[in-house]
């Protein structure tokens, strides 16, 4: 997608070289297999994506307080157990929303958010992050609460379901009760995997042959 996107801006092709992305080489080739039906949730918010000043108003961080505090109630309600994994040095009050929802909800503010992503049934995400990559190439669902609206569609979107927040507990209600909705966000997830990266788990080897002619 970022060649297609060089080449629409007039970078000639021949200056442009595709290895793939060293960062998830490991990922992809430490593939774990899946838990089913553990009965939890991981939400991986990250309330400041842009750092841009309108992610910073009062407005904004009401909208993140409140789509948290909605997101633990329904998925409490449902009787499943959410952990909740904030974006390292972005945590803003989770704890503190959490407890006050349902103090069984457990919240990391730091440490490797794999192990948590392998041990749920369902990986739900604020906007945009690289944690949608991460679920995907785990094998896991994904879905997307949208908050904001500033950053246009980005193409994994396409691929990702974005769930309005007043839609979310019915959409759970369906994912549990429908295995084939799993399903295809699995393979929607692989197929956004395909067009994304080159060299899927090999990216530091094909740099490396680069490097040596």
């Amino acid at each position: 997608l970022f060649k297609n996107y060089l080449l629409n801006n007039g970078v000639d092709s021949n200056k442009i070289k595709v290895f793939g992305s060293v960062f998830f080489d490991k990922l992809f080739q430490n593939k774990i297999s899946s838990h089913s039906d553990s009965g939890y949730v991981l939400l991986a918010s990250d309330p400041s994506a842009f750092n841009r000043p309108i992610d910073l108003t009062i407005h904004q961080k009401e909208l993140y307080r409140n789509t948290v505090e909605q997101i633990c109630k329904t998925v409490s309600q449902n009787n499943k157990k959410l952990i909740i994994k904030t974006h390292p040095q972005k945590n803003q009050h989770e704890q503190e929303i959490a407890k006050k929802t349902d103090p069984t909800i457990r919240v990391f503010n730091s440490g490797d958010i794999h192990p948590l992503i392998q041990s749920s049934d369902l990986v739900i995400t604020t906007d945009v992050t690289t944690v949608i990559l991460e679920a995907m190439i785990m094998q896991k669902p994904v879905i997307s609460v949208r908050m904001k609206k500033h950053y246009g569609k980005p193409e994994i979107f396409n691929y990702c379901n974005q769930i309005p927040l007043d839609s979310l507990d019915s959409w759970i209600k369906l994912f549990y009760t429908n295995s084939e909705i799993k399903n295809k966000l699995i393979s929607k997830g692989n197929e956004f995997l395909k067009i994304y990266f080159k060299n899927r788990g090999n990216a530091s080897n094909e740099i490396l042959k680069f490097l040596e002619t």
